[in-house]
């Protein structure tokens, strides 16, 4: 149960920022789902901070982790209750909702409760859980640190680890795995808010906003993941937040550095959710920066350009040097002339294409 102390500092966020001012996040104040995205990038970009720095020090233990969110706890508590402001005023509530909206929204609603059934009462079974997802988890308890693992998977290794930090602090709170699966889960209902704030920001009303949460909670892909221990439902969402916040500047002009940061912290935590992130980022990124260069000019993008990039890499280093300790680069190659080489035998256009 004590898995619920890291849960609560995302729903405060998500409180905190809802009765802002505006100053800092404008596409989140009074708008909840606004809220729920920017929290989420928020709060992930803490832990996967608080967990590198923990490893530093050989410190992942129960105590540490249980006193660091009791404290941030308190602090969001403290700041909500020193707000003094009307939780009660959303954006989704002023839709219109009846006949054909709630058909869809019954209908998610629906696949959120069973996947949520099916995340809370299956244990991980996933083949790639049980390969390195899972025992990556212990071995960083064991060793109390995120340091290269002495195995000949390298996959426990090599890979980005996420939501696996996300679900080792979760185990060490609940000294079970109980909550192995609950990171895809959440980010399946994060998901289907995203699409639907995509859809507004394409243009699209109530019912469209509606129907494109429909979508992205029907796809058989989508609906598996929510209940699996996997990280592929992580990303996915993290995809469509920068795609939101590519969308939000392209329409409504919002910079500044806090925004800028956001985007940054989204763009390491995709690379740190999996490797294929980086590279189906790149389409939303390169949309981001030609909006930039025709709004401000080349010189003052350098500055946005800048943090992002500091701030991704930033949060990716941790990641980066741990690789390039165990196996001489950042990103791993595979073993010569063994089982495990990644890197294609062939590299000419057709295989290129092909990938």
């Amino acid at each position: 149960m004590l898995g619920f102390v890291l849960v609560l500092p995302y729903f405060l966020t998500i409180a905190l920022l809802f009765i802002s001012n505006g100053k800092w996040f404008p596409f989140a104040t009074r708008s909840w789902r606004g809220s729920t995205l920017a929290a989420g990038i928020i709060w992930l970009t803490v832990l996967l901070i608080i967990s590198e720095a923990q490893s530093l020090f050989h410190g992942i233990c129960f105590w540490s982790t249980f006193i660091i969110a009791l404290t941030i706890n308190m602090l969001l508590i403290y700041k909500i209750w020193k707000a003094k402001a009307n939780l009660m005023i959303c954006d989704f509530l002023s839709f219109k909702i009846g006949g054909y909206n709630t058909g869809l929204l019954l209908t998610i609603v629906s696949l959120v409760i069973i996947a949520g059934l099916m995340m809370a009462f299956s244990p991980p079974n996933n083949i790639d859980v049980l390969n390195y997802h899972l025992p990556r988890q212990l071995y960083w308890l064991q060793q109390g640190s995120l340091n290269p693992i002495d195995n000949i998977n390298d996959k426990l290794n090599m890979m980005p680890p996420l939501v696996e930090i996300t679900g080792m602090q979760f185990f060490l709170l609940s000294n079970s795995d109980h909550w192995a699966n609950f990171s895809q889960w959440a980010a399946y209902i994060v998901g289907i808010v995203a699409s639907s704030l995509i859809a507004k920001e394409l243009g699209l009303k109530s019912r469209g906003q509606f129907l494109s949460a429909y979508i992205f909670s029907v796809v058989p892909m989508a609906f598996h993941e929510a209940s699996n221990a996997k990280n592929d439902m992580v990303t996915a969402t993290l995809l469509c937040i920068l795609t939101w916040q590519a969308l939000i500047y392209y329409n409504h002009k919002t910079e500044g550095w806090i925004i800028w940061s956001l985007t940054g912290c989204n763009l390491g935590l995709l690379w740190m959710a999996k490797g294929t992130g980086l590279f189906y980022g790149i389409p939303t990124m390169l949309f981001l920066g030609i909006t930039l260069l025709q709004r401000v000019g080349f010189l003052k993008t350098f500055r946005p350009v800048l943090l992002i990039t500091l701030l991704a890499m930033f949060l990716s280093s941790g990641q980066f040097v741990r690789n390039i300790d165990k196996y001489g680069a950042p990103v791993f190659k595979g073993r010569q002339g063994g089982v495990t080489n990644v890197v294609n035998e062939t590299l000419n256009h057709k295989t290129f294409l092909s990938n």
